[in-house]
């Protein structure tokens, strides 16, 4: 558990350094809302709001593990992960939590 947790704190400050993956996660779902929901502010806010919710979970769940597991599969830094002593069940778990941090942000 110790490394799951160590190497979900490693991947969440790496991806906070990367505004090619903050932005797309974190502010164009909070531009949007602004944007739409704000302003019309009436009986469905609370669908609205739970509707870029989703999509800021979804859009997490893709950069996260669509792209970045292809990202990381294309470096060389991952052929020296795979030589630590984390297994892969480790490493898709902390890969979840790290997923969790900014799906709760976003």
């Amino acid at each position: 558990m110790r490394l799951v947790l160590t190497h979900a704190v490693a991947m969440t400050r790496e991806l906070v350094r990367y505004p090619a993956y903050v932005v797309p996660t974190l502010l164009f779902p909070t531009a949007f809302f602004l944007f739409f929901v704000v302003p019309s502010a009436g009986r469905f806010a609370t669908v609205k709001t739970a509707a870029f919710a989703g999509f800021a979970a979804i859009g997490v769940a893709f950069f996260q593990f669509g792209v970045g597991i292809a990202n990381e599969r294309a470096s060389p830094w991952e052929a020296y992960l795979r030589t630590l002593p984390v297994g892969v069940g480790q490493r898709l778990a902390a890969r979840v939590l790290s997923a969790a941090v900014f799906a709760v942000a976003a």
